[in-house]
């Protein structure tokens, strides 16, 4: 889980209400963005170091670190190719770097579609944005740079998106203080979770289902697969955002 103020914080996701296990703070300058890839190594997003640092699985000091086009990064993701995916709250775009690369191979600008915010990977290697100031998550096809608008309801100021098992996606509303679910597939929700809901922000799914989110500036809750009513609150995150699980959820 990436902290502003503790770098990034690790925890048991199985164990409710559980204290952190871990910390990485080497490298880390207010943590905003988390993800991990499918070889285990971890992306930093760090909003007030304009930086993303990359950690090898299992250390806690980084071996890559991406500065280029990066400006005040708030998330990020990794898809299937190791391609990283960055959005900069500094200048709003969305800037894409090769697996082991530091220069950035495309700058997508979100002026045109609204603040970009969270954004997440799908199954397919599609990205998707949040944009909170327009009410609208879009949807960029993998190896193409145009932005698509997927027709989503429900959604009103929207800041974190993430994937779960068979394609489930959740997207956190700020401004209804909700987050609502969608089969893979579907534009209408099936369900939304309001418990234990105060401000959410960006979010995260675990390999087994059990999805966990940021309230702004508060705490992080956490919902057994399927359940709309929480069975944890994790315990040492002060200003917790983007979480990330290892192993990687299969989409």
């Amino acid at each position: 889980m990436a902290d502003c103020d503790s770098g990034v914080l690790m925890y048991d996701p199985t164990k409710a209400n559980s204290s952190p296990i871990g910390s990485i703070t080497t490298g880390t300058d207010c943590a905003f963005g988390a993800a991990v890839d499918k070889a285990g190594n971890l992306y930093v997003a760090n909003i007030s170091g304009n930086s993303v640092t990359v950690y090898p699985k299992g250390q806690s000091s980084p071996s890559l670190t991406i500065t280029d086009a990066v400006s005040s990064p708030y998330s990020v993701a990794v898809d299937s190719k190791g391609n990283v995916f960055v959005s900069n709250l500094g200048n709003n775009t969305i800037t894409a770097y090769a697996a082991g690369g530091t220069s950035a191979f495309e700058t997508i600008a979100f002026n045109n579609y609204g603040q970009a915010v969270g954004i997440n990977t799908d199954g397919s290697d599609n990205l998707w944005v949040a944009c909170d100031s327009s009410n609208t998550v879009f949807e960029i096809k993998a190896g193409s740079s145009s932005v698509t608008n997927p027709g989503l309801t429900g959604t009103a100021g929207p800041i974190g998106v993430s994937f779960g098992p068979k394609g489930i996606l959740y997207v956190s509303n700020f401004s209804t203080t909700n987050v609502t679910v969608y089969p893979s597939g579907q534009t209408s929700p099936s369900e939304t979770i309001t418990d234990g809901l105060t401000g959410p922000t960006q979010n995260g799914i675990t390999a087994k289902g059990a999805f966990f989110q940021s309230n702004q500036d508060d705490n992080v809750v956490g919902f057994k697969k399927g359940q709309t009513t929480l069975f944890s609150t994790l315990m040492g995150a002060s200003s917790a955002a983007q979480i990330a699980s290892s192993p990687l959820v299969k989409k």
